[in-house]
């Protein structure tokens, strides 16, 4: 069950890349464009922001002076986290682009994924994640209740887009089951912070070490992250851990252990564990790597 959060990692993009804002004619983007207008339209939202990019098919609630910058963030950190799941820039993901719809409003968030996806949210879910079919889309709700940053609203969206990839490389979805919430949102988290560098990096490391030392408080454990009570600090637990399975071992065992959650013949119904044994893991070391390692991150 995903908890909706105070909108991710307060950080600031340094954009270097520019989007491709003009449709580029492609039939196929042209008909994913109709197909979520269309949805969206059902679900009683008539006025949207659309924008392009390289990868990327924004469509927004928000003022089209906000959506321009998210989809720009949102670019650079799918770019980002392509390389990082290694996924090769001349293969064909999906069909098109990604379609990304971000909502401000919650009936309207919920609203849409019932038409969307036919499926009714229990009012604590806020993203969606579908890599498959001809319009492969990923659906945020931002709440704008706390008057948050641009920057926070742009790092929680990328995230998203982030963990949307990374369901594509463990070949989980939506329709054999996604990823646990943690590993899903921690990636999007490391590829935010990791595509940002800089001060907005440290910042997140030095928070991360003092959360695993229990410098304010007694030290997060490993089932916490995927079995404890969701708290503020949950979010970062999790990115923690996902970084150093990612780049602080094997990174071929962190993309082992992602498509250890996809249902198979043989595991119908895969847990923490089967994933773990399916990267040649066990927990406790582990968690005694994983300590070790986040310790010495500067």
């Amino acid at each position: 069950m995903r908890t909706r959060p105070s909108l991710l990692l307060g950080l600031t993009f340094v954009l270097t890349v520019l989007p491709v804002w003009a449709a580029d004619g492609d039939k196929k983007v042209e008909s994913q464009k109709a197909a979520a207008t269309a949805n969206l339209s059902k679900a009683g939202l008539k006025k949207v922001a659309t924008v392009e990019t390289a990868n990327l098919l924004v469509i927004s609630s928000l003022p089209e002076a906000k959506t321009k910058p998210l989809a720009e963030a949102a670019q650079k950190v799918f770019t980002f986290s392509r390389a990082a799941l290694k996924l090769d820039e001349k293969e064909e993901l999906w069909p098109g682009k990604l379609t990304v719809v971000v909502l401000a409003d919650s009936r309207e968030y919920t609203s849409y994924i019932r038409v969307a996806t036919q499926q009714r949210p229990d009012g604590k879910d806020w993203f969606s994640i579908n890599t498959r079919g001809e319009t492969p889309t990923a659906s945020v709700f931002v709440d704008l209740d706390g008057k948050p940053k641009d920057a926070d609203v742009q790092a929680t969206v990328s995230a998203i887009v982030a963990a949307t990839l990374l369901n594509k490389k463990a070949g989980t979805n939506t329709t054999t089951g996604p990823l646990p919430e943690w590993a899903q949102i921690g990636f999007g988290k490391v590829m935010v912070a990791r595509s940002v560098g800089g001060a907005a990096l440290s910042d997140y490391r030095s928070k991360s070490k003092a959360l695993l030392t229990g410098k304010k408080a007694a030290p997060v454990r490993i089932a916490d992250v995927w079995g404890g009570v969701k708290t503020k600090d949950s979010d970062l637990a999790a990115a923690s851990l996902v970084e150093y399975m990612l780049y602080g071992t094997e990174g071929d065992k962190f993309f082992a252990f992602v498509a250890g959650f996809k249902p198979t013949e043989t595991v119908a119904m895969p847990t923490i564990d089967s994933a773990l044994e399916a990267a040649g893991w066990k927990w406790d070391n582990l968690e005694v790597g994983w300590k070790v390692w986040a310790s010495k991150q500067k």
